[in-house]
């Protein structure tokens, strides 16, 4: 990987990082880092960091597609950003805002 997507293991699960750059590479790259050592990671759940990345609905729902493919689940995303907030919420994700407010939505556990 080169550094702009990096997974770590936590208590929870999994926490994914965005890093800077273009969405579609860095899906591409999540995808290939995945296929290289998705059966490690089978079973987790997932906690996405975007920062300050806008993020549309579509993506995050593609984000989440590509995950289910390894039996992964993304739970929670952690944003700054005021769309992707918005885009998180319509989607019933859980919702961790970085300066540390929480909102979990309905469907959400």
């Amino acid at each position: 990987m080169s550094g702009t997507v990096s997974i770590r293991g936590t208590r929870e699960g999994l926490t994914i990082t965005l890093g800077a750059g273009d969405y579609d590479a860095l899906f591409a790259e999540l995808n290939e880092h995945l296929k290289l050592q998705g059966a490690f990671f089978r079973g987790g759940r997932v906690a996405l960091q975007v920062g300050d990345r806008q993020m549309q609905s579509e993506q995050l729902a593609g984000l989440s597609g590509l995950l289910e493919q390894f039996e992964m689940t993304l739970r929670t995303v952690v944003t700054s950003n005021a769309e992707t907030q918005q885009a998180v919420q319509s989607l019933g994700l859980r919702l961790l805002e970085t300066n540390g407010a929480e909102t979990a939505t309905a469907g959400s556990t």
